[in-house]
């Protein structure tokens, strides 16, 4: 998906749920009614699978707490959802995921006090 994909303002989504999420919603019926009140770590989310994962949980009005490793780009992603997809919350943490030093730092500032689903 690019940027051009994304609804206008104003132009309201189709009520089925993206490939993704009607997975998801397969496996655990309750799930999309479950989806507002649920929040979700997305790692690598600016680019390929979690750049859509993330376009499509942030549609169903999920909170997503967005991770990557190159800061600039995951403002930028980051703003881009706020502004077209997302009625939840976002929040954006820099990180590189294969550095465990980095994982756990996100852990004990950001995470540990919410829940992740």
């Amino acid at each position: 998906g690019s940027h051009l994909d994304r609804p206008a303002r104003g132009v309201e989504r189709p009520h089925a749920p993206e490939p993704i999420i009607r997975a998801m919603t397969t496996l655990h019926p309750s799930a999309e009614a479950d989806m507002p009140r649920r929040t979700f770590v997305i790692v690598g989310a600016t680019g390929g699978i979690g750049a859509e994962l993330t376009k499509q949980l942030a549609a169903t009005g999920a909170n997503v707490v967005l991770a990557a490793r190159n800061p600039e780009r995951l403002e930028s992603f980051a703003a881009e959802i706020r502004s077209g997809w997302a009625s939840g919350q976002v929040d954006a943490i820099p990180l590189d995921s294969t550095r465990s030093s980095e994982v756990a730092a996100a852990y004990r500032s950001r995470l540990r006090h919410d829940s992740a689903d």
